[in-house]
C-alpha cells in the first residue's frame, strides 16, 4: 500500500508526495497549485509544472538532495528516528518540517496539529546554543535537536549545521509553520580555522561584487561557529518569517547529491549555464555572475565549488534568479607542501581540466565557449577580480578587527589569496 506525505511551499499546499509499495517516489501537484498562474513555482526544473505527476529517479533524487550528503550521518539520524537510513521519504518524515528553500514535506498528522496554528518558538539562552554546538562539533552526525524540541530540520552538506531562529535578540527552536533564519556551522576538526576561512571568503566575495550569503563568527561561550543568514528567508514588517523557494543544480537537473561532482559523473559548468540559467529572468546576467563565482573559486583555491554549492531562488511569475553564493573555503593556509598544491583539483572543469596548477588562459578561453560566452569575457573577468583583490582584502581586514576576530588563520588565508591573485593577474595579463 502507498504511504503520503504532503508537500508545502511557503506555507501553502502544492501537492502530494507519495512512496509506492514497490518503492517508487513520485510525486502529485495539486490542481489549485497548477491553476495559480501568478505563482508558477515548480518543486524543481527537473519536476516542471507541465505534468501534473512525476515518479521514479528524479523525485527520489530531489529528496535526497534535501538530506545531509554523509552517510553516516544518515545511518545516525535513521537510528535516532527509528527510520530507514536508505529511505529519503522516510527520513523526511522526521525532519522534513524545515528544509531549503520554501518547502515543508509533512505527514497527515502533522497538518492536522498545525492546521491553525502559526508556529511556535521554543526559546534557548546562549548558553543552550554553546551546548549544541559542542554536541556538534564532537558528535557530528548529531541531528541538531535535543529530545523533546518539537521542531526538526533537514540541510544538506558533508559538513554539521544546524539551524535555528533569531529574532534580532533571541536564538530559538521553530516548530510548525515557523521557520529557521540562520545556519550555524562548528569549526572541521581536521582544519584550523575555518570558521574564520569562510568568514573570510565570503566577505571577500561580497566586496568584489560577488554576491554571497551574509556570514559572520558567532561566538557562544567558549565555541565558535560560522553563523550564515539564510538567504532563503526574509523577516516581513510584522516579524513573521517568509519563505522563498529554491533549490540546488543537483535537484536542478534531477541529479542524485551522491554524483555532485563533475568527476563522479555530477553537472558540468557548462550544463548549469546552458541547462539551468538560461531560463532564468536574466539569463545574461546570471551567467556572468556565475563566471565571476567561479572565477573566485579558483583565485582563493576553493576545491569545493560542485552543483550543491551553487543554487537558484523561484519567485512567483515564472521568476527565476541565481542564488547568492555560499560554503566557500580557501585551501591557501592548509597547503604549504609546492608537490600537493600541484596536485589540487577542482570540483567542476575549466575548458577539460581539473587541477588549479593546469589551468592556463587557453582552458578558461575553452570554457568560455562551452558556456556560449565571449572566451576573451572569461579571461577579462577573472584579471577583473583579481585586480581588485588587494582593496577588497583590505576591506575585510578592517571588518575583521572591528569584529575582534584573532585568529591566525584568518591572516594567512588574505595574505595567500594577495599573493594567488597577484600572480594570476600576471600570469593571465602577459
Amino acid at each position: 500500500m502507498s504511504k503520503f506525505m504532503n508537500v508545502l511551499m511557503g506555507g501553502v499546499p502544492i501537492g502530494r508526495l507519495e512512496q509506492m509499495d514497490t518503492g517508487v517516489l513520485a510525486i502529485e501537484y495539486a490542481d489549485g497549485w497548477l491553476a495559480a498562474d501568478r505563482v508558477q513555482i515548480p518543486l524543481s526544473m527537473s519536476l516542471p509544472l507541465a505534468a501534473k505527476k512525476h515518479s521514479g529517479a528524479k523525485v527520489a533524487n530531489y529528496l535526497w538532495n534535501l538530506l545531509p550528503d554523509s552517510d553516516q550521518t544518515l545511518q545516525k539520524w535513521g537510528q535516532i528516528y527509528g527510520v530507514s537510513p536508505n529511505s529519503a521519504f522516510a527520513l523526511l518524515s522526521k525532519v522534513g518540517e524545515d528544509c531549503a528553500g520554501a518547502i515543508q514535506i509533512v505527514t497527515d498528522e502533522w497538518m492536522a496539529a498545525n492546521a491553525d496554528s502559526p508556529g511556535e518558538v521554543q526559546w534557548i539562552d546562549e548558553a543552550e546554543v554553546a551546548n549544541r554546538l559542542k554536541r556538534l562539533r564532537e558528535e557530528r552526525t548529531w541531528t541538531g535537536r535535543r529530545d523533546g524540541d518539537r521542531g526538526h530540520f533537514s540541510l544538506a552538506g558533508a559538513q554539521p549545521k544546524m539551524a535555528l531562529l533569531f529574532d534580532g535578540k533571541r536564538w530559538g527552536v521553530p516548530s510548525g509553520r515557523r521557520a529557521t533564519t540562520h545556519i550555524l556551522k562548528p569549526p572541521m576538526p581536521h582544519l584550523r580555522g575555518t570558521t574564520e576561512n569562510e568568514y573570510a571568503c565570503l566577505r571577500l566575495a561580497n566586496h568584489l561584487g560577488i554576491t554571497a550569503a551574509e556570514a559572520k563568527v558567532g561566538k557562544f561561550g567558549e565555541e565558535v561557529a560560522i553563523v550564515v543568514t539564510r538567504y532563503d528567508r526574509e523577516i516581513d514588517k510584522d516579524g513573521v518569517v517568509r519563505r522563498f523557494h529554491q533549490e540546488d543544480m543537483c535537484q536542478a537537473l534531477g541529479v542524485h547529491p551522491a554524483v555532485k561532482y563533475q568527476s563522479e559523473g555530477g553537472p558540468s559548468i557548462e550544463q548549469i549555464t546552458n541547462d539551468v540559467l538560461r531560463y532564468a529572468t536574466d539569463p545574461e546576467a546570471d551567467k556572468a555572475a556565475f563566471a565571476d563565482m567561479i572565477a573566485f573559486s579558483f583565485l582563493v583555491l576553493g576545491t569545493d565549488a560542485h552543483a550543491k554549492n551553487f543554487s537558484v531562488i523561484h519567485l512567483p511569475g515564472r521568476r527565476m534568479f541565481l542564488a547568492p553564493l555560499y560554503d566557500v573555503l580557501s585551501l591557501v593556509p592548509y597547503d604549504n607542501d609546492e608537490h600537493e598544491r600541484r596536485r589540487l583539483r577542482m570540483a567542476m572543469k575549466i575548458g577539460g581540466y581539473y587541477k588549479f596548477s593546469e589551468v592556463l588562459p587557453r582552458h578558461w578561453r575553452r570554457q568560455g565557449e562551452l558556456m556560449k560566452m565571449d572566451p576573451d569575457e572569461m579571461i577579462a573577468r577573472l584579471v577583473a577580480l583579481g585586480e581588485k583583490i588587494p582593496d577588497a582584502l583590505s576591506d575585510v581586514v578592517k571588518e575583521a578587527r572591528v569584529e575582534g576576530l584573532k585568529e591566525p588563520v584568518l591572516d594567512t588565508v588574505l595574505d595567500g589569496i594577495s599573493a594567488r591573485g597577484k600572480a594570476i593577474v600576471q600570469q593571465y595579463s602577459a
